[in-house]
Formats: C-alpha cells, structure tokens, sequence
C-alpha cells in the first residue's frame, strides 16, 4: 500500500499522540519523537513492498501461469509472502 508524505506524517504524528496521552512515552519531544516514527513507518512500507515484490515474482517464476486473483494464486502469494516476512524478522 503506497502511502503520501502527508498521510505517513499525520500516522506519525497520530501514533506520538496515542503514545503520549496513554503515558507509554514522555512528551520530551513531540515533533522529534513524531519524526522518527515517521522514519520507521517509511521504513517498514519499502520492507513491506519489497516482500510484496518478491512473493510476486515467485509466481511470475511458475511456467503455466496462474492468473492474478484466483484461488490459487491467493494461497500461493501469502504462502510466498509469509516466507520472505519471516526471512525478514
């Protein structure tokens, strides 16, 4: 899922302020805070989107060709994708 610059900054600023007013975290901070986690979201979106990219070519790679959107092809693009996020963790 591609996101823009100003919905990553409103999550980032979001999640600080959750953060902030259930007290897991000190307001030290805010915009720097809300900075860094706008850094991670960035972060995990190309992580995200370069397991996305290789759990398709996976199945690109299958010679008979299995349309996108079938059955078939939905159990083996999370099957392949469950693959690369754990060869991530």
């Amino acid at each position: 899922m591609r996101l823009t610059d100003e919905r990553i900054t409103f999550l980032s600023h979001h999640i600080m302020s959750v953060l902030v007013r259930e007290k897991m975290i000190k307001s030290a901070d805010e915009a720097a805070m809300s900075q860094e986690a706008k850094k991670l979201i960035i972060k995990f979106l190309k992580e995200e989107e370069a397991v996305d990219q290789k759990a398709r070519a996976k199945i690109a790679t299958i010679k008979r060709g299995i349309p996108e959107g079938s059955r078939e092809w939905d159990v083996l693009y999370e099957q392949y994708y469950n693959e690369e996020i754990n060869k991530v963790k």
